[in-house]
């Protein structure tokens, strides 16, 4: 990753979270050490463990779909997806959840929304409408979530907001990994920790250390003492 500028860094500590800000000019991000993904070895079949009712309907719009309606529960690779209703593309390993969709990975990890498609193959989930992604102590609430579980990276796109004990962000777009515990933030974004408040366009933050750093030549920080 090449940096073609000069930058300062300053080290600022409020009550309940360390701020590291780093105030640089046409700086570029790339990720240059990307590790190709792992592809999870042995059974990649989506089972269905239960519905109240199942059916197909060869002469409706889904014609290659199973359709389970009822306390529908799905296993794959070792998470779950429970919801009201789904159709299962047994031939494609995906399928479409509807309804109190919850899915859950280990005992650190789950997840509630209205909707959500997922492929066992790609091992991608994409959730949408009033997503909570609960991970530990954090909860990212978002409209539009892709969880990668090869990466084990979440990414919202359309606005969300991340509560990490007294910390809360906010941007349009951001991304976190649920491995290192990081996460970041990009365009609109607002921190609030305790009596300050952060407002910049680029943040990257560790919620182990909960060590924020902060890009951008725009970063404001305010507190309610100073206003």
């Amino acid at each position: 990753m090449k940096r073609n500028t000069h930058h300062q860094a300053t080290r600022w500590m409020p009550r309940t979270v360390s701020i590291l800000i780093v105030l640089m000019a046409g700086m570029t991000i790339a990720q240059s050490n990307i590790v190709p993904k792992k592809q999870n070895k042995g059974d990649q079949r989506i089972y269905l463990v239960h519905s109240d009712e199942l059916k197909y309907d060869v002469n409706g719009p889904t014609p290659d779909a199973q359709i389970a309606k009822g306390h529908v529960q799905f296993r794959h690779q070792g998470a779950y997806v429970w919801c009201d209703s789904a159709y299962f593309y047994q031939e494609s390993n995906s399928l479409k959840a509807f309804g109190h969709v919850r899915f859950k990975q280990g005992d650190t990890l789950s997840m509630n929304c209205d909707y959500a498609y997922y492929s066992g193959y790609t091992q991608m989930l994409q959730a949408r409408r009033h997503v909570v992604l609960r991970h530990r102590n954090q909860v990212l609430n978002t409209d539009s979530l892709n969880y990668d579980r090869l990466y084990n990276s979440a990414y919202f796109f359309e606005g969300g907001t991340l509560t990490d004990g007294n910390d809360k962000l906010v941007a349009d777009w951001g991304q976190y990994n649920m491995s290192t515990r990081e996460a970041e933030f990009f365009y609109n974004v607002k921190m609030r920790s305790g009596d300050y408040l952060i407002e910049t366009d680029t943040l990257f933050y560790d919620t182990r250390k909960q060590l924020a750093h902060i890009l951008g030549k725009g970063s404001k920080i305010t507190s309610k003492s100073t206003g």
